[in-house]
């Protein structure tokens, strides 16, 4: 058996033809405004080809990629690192991992002892196809040499 993806539709041989109607996806960075279920749309703007369920649009075959920050692969996990603020964008919606690390404070002069520990934090969610913000703040700062 092919397949063959035509401008008016899909066509299966076997022995013979057949013809399925179906409609050629529409190409935009933006949803089509009055979509049929089973309509097709290849977002542009994230690169994923989407189905209309007749209530919201579902990514195809959704091979989950993000962008943004130091992004590293290990143990069948990616990382996205980030050391100073930047943007993280999702092309997809996928349940996710995260794992925030804060620094510490700075230490005070002279006798003023050391800065504070720094610590962490875990947690679960569900990303969707936007862009994050990240923040990363400066630090504590130590302070300066009395005199």
């Amino acid at each position: 058996m092919s397949t063959t993806l035509t401008g008016t539709g899909v066509q299966f041989s076997n022995s013979s033809i057949q013809t399925v109607a179906a409609a050629a996806p529409t190409f935009s960075g933006t949803a089509p405004s009055s979509p049929s279920e089973g309509d097709l749309w290849m977002d542009t703007s994230t690169h994923s080809l989407k189905v209309y369920d007749g209530t919201s649009w579902a990514v195809l075959n959704n091979p989950y990629n993000a962008t943004g920050g130091e992004k590293t692969t290990a143990g069948g996990y990616t990382y996205h690192t980030f050391n100073s603020s930047g943007t993280f964008v999702s092309q997809g919606s996928i349940a996710y991992q995260w794992l925030l690390v804060a620094g510490g404070g700075g230490g005070g002069a002279r006798h003023g002892g050391g800065g504070g520990a720094g610590g962490y934090i875990t947690g679960t969610g569900n990303l969707t196809e936007q862009s994050y913000t990240i923040v990363i703040g400066g630090g504590g700062t130590g302070a300066v040499k009395d005199s």
